[in-house]
């Protein structure tokens, strides 16, 4: 059974302390613009009255068309959160600077020239939730995200690097040949149906990180319940590998 694997990268960066980098993808589609969420852990005092302001310095990954441009700040805000061990902090003047948002080639949160400022202690975890900015690549394939804290001149404080793969999912795999099967309602909060099979066809539910949630066996136009399943998006595949997607809400 295919699935979309995270692959997260283990390393020994400065000060000799194990730190750990993943990225994920809310919804995996090749071509889809997407939420990204970058979670990584410091070894470093960072942001306001540190030497690293930059709380991250994000490039374009090879393969990736171009991120969104979205400054200034007020405009910037709607699509980012930052979160330090699981509390959000405001993306406002008073905790960030006026160094901040995205342009083509990558991404920028500083607190460089806040006007109160916010200050990450070492050992933190950091969460960054980026929204509407990254679109999916169109090619299937593993492509690599590099980040860094930084000082204001731009040197890295710290470096992080995680692979996302989408070498083992491609657009085929969330669409049927076979036109006239269908799913419905979509999104729905209780029930879907198939309708279109031409006899009783053993079925596996997925999530979008590929786990398997549920299975069974289904008869055309038989009611499958989804109330049990968290608000999201999943795919239903079929024995044959092809598989239809849809979205509880």
């Amino acid at each position: 059974m295919k699935q979309i694997y995270i692959i997260v990268i283990m390393g020994l960066l400065n000060l000799n302390l194990t730190n750990s980098q993943t990225v994920t993808v809310d919804d995996p589609t090749l071509g889809a613009l997407a939420t990204y969420t970058f979670t990584y852990v410091t070894a470093n005092d960072i942001g306001v009255g540190t030497i690293a302001p930059n709380i991250i310095y994000l490039t374009k990954p090879s393969g990736y068309s171009n991120f969104a441009a979205v400054t200034p700040l007020a405009s910037f805000a709607p699509y980012a959160t930052v979160k330090v061990d699981g509390v959000e902090i405001p993306i406002n003047s008073t905790n960030f600077g006026t160094i901040y948002g995205s342009w083509s080639g990558g991404i920028q949160i500083s607190t460089g020239g806040a006007s109160g400022g916010a200050t990450i202690t070492a050992g933190s975890t950091i969460e960054i939730i980026v929204s509407n900015i990254i679109t999916n690549p169109s090619t299937s394939n593993i492509y690599t995200f590099d980040w860094r804290t930084a000082q204001g001149s731009g040197a890295a404080i710290e470096t992080f690097q995680a692979n996302l793969d989408f070498s083992t999912l491609s657009t085929e795999d969330i669409t049927l040949d076979d036109k006239n099967i269908t799913l419905s309602p979509n999104p729905s909060s209780d029930f879907i149906k198939i309708s279109g099979l031409i006899k009783k066809e053993n079925y596996e539910i997925h999530n979008i990180l590929g786990s398997k949630i549920k299975e069974g066996s289904v008869s055309d136009k038989e009611r499958l319940s989804i109330q049990n399943l968290t608000n999201g998006i999943y795919f239903l595949r079929f024995e044959n590998g092809k598989a239809l997607k849809f979205i509880k809400e």
